[in-house]
């Protein structure tokens, strides 16, 4: 078998596995505000998120006082089956509960929180994750639910915090509205910190990316790299 031949098998292997894993994947990104300048969806699909307060100040952050925040209408395709990946902080851990997500546009207590230093689901029971989170450490918090199952789940850094059957459909937005860092209690529950970035999916399983792994493109790019050198030396 000469060069030319094995460098086509080569890419072609890597080609296929990459096309297998992108056809495996279902989650896809629908809504993603990066808080560059502006409050709108950079993927053009959303309406512009509505502040109440808070700065843009810092290039790529969104940075909010105690109450001040973000609401979202029309935040789903479907408001039973989601995944919302945000990257945040708070500065203290008081007071004890900080809302992060509420889904009953600030009518109800249910919601996501961070209580004390723990990832926190309320309102359909109470689910308290394991893991801390310190004050003035950014993190991305993920909270996805299945409308098949009615499962919920939430995690911190990829790590699994909670999960739990929302039978009540607690965690489904009513009027597809989110609201986030602003509590529903005048305040009582919020505190100040800043955002990265806020985005939604359409669908629950984000453990598989429908892009590409950095390191499976490096191997389809070295595939790429190997054909295009054994066509110069078959030139040669």
């Amino acid at each position: 078998m000469n060069r030319n031949s094995r460098a086509v098998r080569l890419v072609a292997a890597v080609a296929g596995a990459w096309l297998l894993c992108s056809a495996s994947a279902s989650a896809a990104l629908i809504r993603s505000y990066d808080f560059d300048g502006d409050l709108t969806d950079s993927l053009g699909n959303g309406a512009d998120m509505v502040a109440s307060g808070g700065s843009l100040a810092t290039a790529g952050r969104y940075s909010f006082d105690a109450n001040q925040g973000l609401r979202l209408t029309g935040a789903f395709s479907d408001p039973a089956t989601y995944a919302i990946e945000i990257k945040f902080q708070f500065t203290t851990n008081a007071p004890f509960w900080k809302k992060i997500v509420d889904y009953q546009d600030l009518a109800a207590d249910a919601g996501v929180y961070v209580r004390s230093s723990s990832l926190t689901f309320a309102g359909s029971g109470t689910h308290i994750g394991p893991n801390g989170v310190p004050a003035n450490t950014e993190f991305v918090a993920v909270i996805t639910r299945d409308g098949d199952t009615g499962l919920v789940s939430g995690y911190v850094d990829d790590v699994l915090q909670w999960s739990f059957a929302d039978g009540g459909s607690v965690a489904v937005a009513g009027g597809n509205i989110l609201n986030f860092f602003v509590d529903d209690n005048g305040g009582a529950e919020a505190v100040a910190g800043s955002v990265d970035y806020i985005r939604i999916y359409d669908r629950a399983d984000l453990t598989v990316a429908d892009v590409p792994e950095p390191a499976a493109l490096a191997v389809l790019g070295f595939g790429l790299a190997a054909l295009g050198f054994a066509r110069r030396r078959r030139g040669a």
